[in-house]
């Protein structure tokens, strides 16, 4: 699940799962070191995969990074971050 990211949807036999393609420039996740397709920031200021840190609050209310107990567990979108990736890719295209 976590080996390659993908976009859009896939029907499979036995359950409904996302078809995602890694966006050109986007940092890697620090859960699954993998590029992030929907990055999102949690109450410890730090970005993540969505899916990723998701899965993490199953079974933790800490952060994967420092290990402190979070405030909250909400994410946000990280729209600075999708802009700037996108920015950039946008940049590179038309040079």
């Amino acid at each position: 699940d976590d080996a390659i990211p993908y976009v859009g949807m896939e029907q499979s036999s036995s359950s409904m799962q996302e078809e995602r393609t890694p966006i050109p420039g986007m940092p890697n996740c620090p859960i699954t070191g993998l590029p992030m397709i929907d990055p999102v920031v949690a109450a410890d200021g730090h970005t993540y995969e969505r899916h990723a840190i998701q899965r993490w609050f199953q079974t933790s209310n800490r952060s994967p990074l420092t290990g402190a107990v979070l405030a909250h567990l909400e994410l946000v979108p990280n729209y600075s971050l999708l802009s700037s990736v996108d920015g950039l890719t946008n940049h590179v295209s038309n040079s």
